[in-house]
């Protein structure tokens, strides 16, 4: 195997790693709704929870959209 294809499968396993740190942190960080907070508190905790789990849905699907283009690569690189 030559160079690049040896890079393209070391990225994939670095974007494998950070995907499973991504989905970890999603599960980990985002807790339930609080049901306790009332008023403005409660609207600043729910939209608070919104935009950590929006940020981390985008970086997920970033991530993800850059494993399969980076495998797309690696399969060309092998049929070279």
């Amino acid at each position: 195997m030559d160079a690049p294809a040896t890079d393209l499968e070391a990225q994939l396993r670095q974007l494998a790693a950070i995907l499973a740190r991504l989905v970890s942190a999603a599960r980990e960080l985002t807790p339930a709704p609080a049901t306790f907070w009332h008023g403005v508190a409660r609207e600043s905790y729910d939209t608070a929870l919104r935009e950590v789990e929006s940020g981390l849905t985008q970086a997920i699907e970033a991530t993800q959209l850059a494993q399969r283009s980076t495998l797309l690569a690696l399969v060309e690189e092998l049929r070279a």
